[in-house]
């Protein structure tokens, strides 16, 4: 699939979000969510990211509501039955996925899965973007649609692109943390430097 000039544009304009200066771990997620907007339509965007050390998953959503608690309940109970909900990194090479690279439609909608989680906010289309990561962390990222437009291969290919983007921004964003708290900034250096206070 070829990634036309207009998509390199967004993709352009989107990077600048992703990075900009006020990235740090704390607005990883929400800088994640602005940046994947700006590529691929999605009525939800969720960043989750499990410690396999510390044996927790911590989760944003780029919308929360009153029937958020019971859908994640939902799948929670029932996402270990489906490959595509496995947090296996491997799924699809490490490439972005699709429900549709598992389940028609049709087929999605007469299973647990969607029963007690998906189908309480109408979502029918599911992508799954790994995160590649250096430490034990495994983080994904899902965007849920409803209706009945599905993910295409344009989407994929963007996405894809976007993956290592994404990596980089964790990494500078965990790696500004650290200096911060390893040498953190005196406004007295500036003085020194002959700018005002």
């Amino acid at each position: 699939m070829t990634i036309s000039h207009s998509d390199l544009d967004a993709f352009s304009h989107a990077s600048l979000k992703l990075y900009s200066p006020e990235l740090t771990a704390e607005t990883y997620a929400a800088h994640c969510v602005g940046f994947l907007r700006g590529l691929v339509p999605a009525d939800m965007v969720s960043v989750a990211d499990m410690d396999t050390r510390a044996g927790t998953l911590g989760v944003d959503f780029s919308d929360l509501d009153a029937v958020l608690p019971r859908l994640v309940e939902g799948f929670g109970r029932t996402m270990g039955r489906y490959r595509l909900f496995n947090w296996d990194p491997m799924v699809n090479e490490g490439r972005p996925f699709f429900r549709s690279d598992f389940f028609t439609a049709r087929q999605f909608r007469d299973l647990d899965v969607y029963a007690e989680s998906f189908s309480l906010r109408g979502w029918n289309n599911h992508c799954a973007v790994h995160v590649p990561t250096d430490d034990h962390h495994v983080l994904f990222i899902g965007l849920e649609r409803s209706g009945t437009v599905d993910y295409t291969e344009r989407d994929r290919a963007v996405l894809t692109l976007a993956q290592a983007h994404l990596a980089n921004a964790r990494r500078r964003a965990h790696a500004r943390a650290k200096i911060r708290k390893e040498l953190p900034i005196d406004p007295r250096d500036f003085e020194r430097a002959g700018f005002s206070p």
